[in-house]
């Protein structure tokens, strides 16, 4: 029996979804820079965010799958 809990709070899940986002965040982030040129900003901060959760949401799947 293993006496190791996965009990995380905010701070702990944050640093998760970090870790398993960061490619779709920089990635989004570089597609919105270059794809959105008169408003760089916010095609930066947009792009980041909609990577960011597209890179987890594959996370997911990928996981809840037979694959992973």
């Amino acid at each position: 029996m293993s006496d190791i809990g996965l009990n995380w709070g905010v701070t702990g899940w944050a640093v998760i979804a970090l870790v398993v986002g960061w490619p779709g965040l920089l990635a989004g982030a570089l597609a919105g820079l270059l794809l959105w040129r008169r408003h760089r900003i916010a095609g930066t901060l947009i792009g980041a965010v909609f990577g960011f959760v597209a890179c987890l949401v594959a996370f997911y799947f990928w996981k809840m799958s037979d694959w992973g």
